[in-house]
């Protein structure tokens, strides 16, 4: 029986009814109509209903195929669990604790770290414990002490020690930590913990404490102590120096202070000091009796066999030239 083709549609020529449609291909459906021609014996409306849902099947199928094997939040399909590392959940965020207070919520006291890394443990998201386990890169203690770590670091490696002291203002601690961030991306980082101060004078002992803990819990292995303080940092490092374990000690641009041959100790042999005089500090606060008098510690460096630089550079930028030597 001649037969015209229209789309997805098969009509009579003669007349131009309509024979039926098809979803599937239309060379099958034609041959399905010449097979119920040539036995007639069957019912041509059986025969289109049959390939019609034969064809339905397949298309179906092809459907499923092409569905994705894992969606959604169903426990029974697959995830693959991401790590603190994975997530930068092994670091501190500035979340909480404006302007110097710690990196908290209104929720707990934990750091918002931690709080995040906590809850995504909970609905089985995070695994409990990464498969290389690393020294975590940025740790900020009870004390609100930031402790950084070299990239690489793990358990049972040595690693020298440096405390630091940052100034105020505009050199506060969370500045300081940009400027040790900023030069550790470059990756010239050398095998280096350091132990940033919370203020410009925070108590010595509590530095120490929270670096001694730190290594301990991560099986760490001393080996230099190093200090170091930026601009006002140096109120810290004067009283820090009553420990005399340091193999060197660095000051940037550091704060003199009133009458300083009665607050400056005697042990600065390992002392290395880059300042510019008179620099950005006020011109009140330059005289010889005032709290920039430079050249009075630069002499009192030299003669105990210290070392010091006069530079031209700016106030920030000597504390970043500081830290990369230390780092």
């Amino acid at each position: 029986m001649p037969y015209e083709v229209r789309g997805k549609c098969v009509y009579k020529k003669k007349g131009g009814k309509k024979v039926g449609c098809t979803k599937g291909p239309i060379k099958k459906y034609l041959a399905a109509l010449h097979a119920a021609e040539e036995d007639p014996s069957e019912n041509i409306d059986e025969v289109i209903l049959r390939e019609f849902v034969r064809e339905t099947i397949l298309v179906e199928k092809k459907k499923k195929k092409k569905k994705k094997k894992f969606r959604g939040y169903h426990p029974e399909e697959s995830y693959e669990k991401a790590s603190i590392k994975d997530l930068y959940l092994d670091r501190p965020t500035p979340h909480g604790g404006w302007p110097r207070g710690p990196s908290k919520s209104y929720m707990s006291n934990k750091p918002v770290n931690v709080q995040i890394s906590d809850w995504l443990k909970s609905m089985h998201m995070l695994e409990q414990v990464d498969s290389d386990p690393e020294v975590p890169i940025e740790t900020r203690t009870k004390n609100g002490n930031l402790i950084f770590s070299p990239s690489g670091l793990s358990p049972g490696d040595a690693a020298d020690v440096v405390y630091f002291y940052p100034g105020i203002n505009k050199g506060r601690q969370s500045s300081v930590a940009k400027m040790i961030r900023s030069i550790r991306s470059k990756g010239r980082e050398k095998s280096r913990v350091i132990v940033l101060a919370s203020l410009e004078d925070t108590n010595f002992e509590d530095l120490k404490n929270d670096a001694d803990s730190f290594f301990s819990d991560h099986d760490l292995t001393h080996r230099d102590q190093i200090l170091g303080g930026f601009s006002a940092g140096s109120r810290g490092v004067k009283k820090a120096l009553e420990s005399p374990i340091f193999s060197q000690v660095w000051l940037a641009d550091p704060e003199i202070g009133r009458n300083p041959e009665s607050h400056w100790p005697d042990n600065l042999e390992n002392v290395i000091m880059i300042y510019n005089n008179p620099g950005e500090w006020p011109k009140e606060e330059i005289s010889a009796d005032g709290w920039q008098n430079m050249p009075w510690l630069a002499k009192r460096i030299h003669e105990m066999g210290g070392q010091s630089q006069e530079v031209d550079d700016s106030h920030l930028d000597i504390a970043i030239k500081v830290l990369g030597l230390i780092l």
